[in-house]
């Protein structure tokens, strides 16, 4: 058992509006919050290094082990152990600010929603904004930013250059558009953690090859809000391949192995289509019953072949409702090859 304070206010390292930033042989024993923060950021790796407590310590970071907001270029993560933190080994995503006021015809107020995010700015002038309807997450478009006056640390007035569109109104959303980082998640090692192993909602490439996972919830997540957390999502290219997933979802931190969500109201859930294009392949999971490999919901566009999937004693076997696959309000989605059942 482990107590914990209700904040997260100290992160290791934050990296503010930066470029070209490389951690190499760096070593996190500890944090209270984050590990490492990169925020408008324009590439950063992270390689060959640990977040790992020290001594006889059960916990390293009080929160992610590292976490990427509205981040351009590329975000490398090679050869890392990521251990014993209380949250996700990453989170890459962008930000979504509700509309709270509409002005005029151009102009808006915003407010970040969430309290980890007040004091954020991510608005410039020339910025491009998608305009989002915010229950179905559905973009209705997109509009440059022709100035921007900052009204408190959760209130942002923007002007657009165009009108708006007629549909806009309080209670949608507007998240940056920008060159979205190219992601590389290569051979790191994932385990002891509180949370899931990584979420992943960048719309720019991904790649998560060669990589360890055993995670009380989902190894891997893919989501994106505009209720809650307020975090940009949708990935649209994402390859997985030849890692291991080794007994996850064994606590309560997601319904699946590879879980794909979004935060979209029922009344949509027929036409909003969320996360696109992604290839699960060559993966070996282990898993202790017949539960829950892959949880799709909204998306448009999932492969899932040739990966062996293997029965071990790691954990007790639980009642299963739905076995392995369960595929809800998505599109073109293919499962295939995928016949080395072994020791079921």
């Amino acid at each position: 058992m482990t107590f914990a304070p209700a904040r997260r206010d100290y992160v290791g390292f934050t990296v503010t509006s930066s470029q070209d930033v490389i951690f190499d042989n760096v070593t996190i024993h500890h944090a209270g919050g984050m590990g490492i923060l990169g925020e408008n950021c324009h590439n950063v790796t992270i390689q060959n290094s640990a977040v790992t407590p020290s001594g006889n310590r059960y916990i390293s970071t009080t929160a992610d082990a590292t976490h990427f907001v509205n981040c351009t270029g590329e975000i490398n993560l090679v050869n890392n152990l990521f251990e014993n933190q209380k949250d996700d080994a990453t989170n890459i995503h962008g930000i979504y600010a509700m509309v709270d006021a509409l002005i005029d015809d151009k102009t808006i107020e915003v407010r970040v929603q969430h309290p980890h995010q007040y004091g954020y700015q991510f608005i410039d002038k020339g910025d491009t904004l998608e305009l989002v309807q915010g229950p179905s997450m559905i973009t209705y478009g997109l509009n440059k930013v022709a100035g921007v006056e900052q009204i408190s640390k959760e209130i942002t007035r923007v002007v657009f250059e165009k009108v708006l569109d007629q549909r806009f109104k309080v209670g949608d959303s507007v998240a940056e558009i920008r060159d979205y980082p190219d992601v590389l998640i290569k051979g790191n090692t994932i385990r002891r953690n509180r949370a899931r192993g990584m979420l992943l909602n960048c719309r720019g490439k991904t790649i998560v090859e060669d990589n360890y996972f055993h995670s009380p919830g989902a190894a891997i997540l893919f989501e994106g809000d505009a209720n809650f957390w307020f975090e940009q999502g949708g990935v649209s290219d994402v390859v997985i391949r030849n890692n291991t997933f080794d007994n996850s979802v064994f606590g309560v931190w997601g319904n699946s192995v590879l879980d794909v969500a979004a935060g979209i109201s029922k009344e949509y859930q027929d036409t909003a289509r969320y996360n696109k294009n992604i290839l699960v392949e060559g993966n070996t999971f282990n898993v202790y019953d017949k539960g829950l490999i892959l949880d799709l919901f909204s998306v448009d566009g999932l492969i899932f072949r040739k990966n062996k999937i293997v029965k071990t004693n790691a954990y007790p076997e639980r009642k299963i409702e739905k076995e392995f696959f369960n595929v809800q309000y998505s599109d073109n989605v293919v499962i295939e090859d995928n016949n080395q059942f072994i020791g079921f």
